[in-house]
């Protein structure tokens, strides 16, 4: 799955531009594992454009060099995947 990888590579380059080996460690684990593997492929059509528009904000916060701006993207990336994790989550256990 061609965006699958991209999604990846993002995540990857956003760790590393952080600067942070311990953040950067932390993160990979938590992107590589199968939960996190799950949920992406979950995602909607409109939850994949509303994703990567998240991603294109992030990255136009981080080249304003706007750390709250950044936080509050990526507060909200972070949740909209707990909402389909747990939307896939309560799927499964209605079958």
């Amino acid at each position: 799955m061609r965006i699958g990888q991209l999604n990846d590579r993002f995540h990857r380059l956003v760790q590393s531009a952080a600067g942070s080996v311990r953040l950067e460690k932390t993160l990979a684990g938590l992107i590589e594992a199968p939960l996190i593997l799950r949920t992406f492929v979950q995602y909607t059509p409109v939850e994949l454009v509303r994703s990567a528009d998240q991603h294109l904000e992030l990255v136009q916060a981080l080249e304003a060099r706007d750390p709250l701006w950044a936080q509050a993207i990526m507060g909200a990336h972070i949740l909209t995947g707990r909402a389909t994790y747990l939307r896939g989550r309560s799927a499964q256990t209605k079958t």
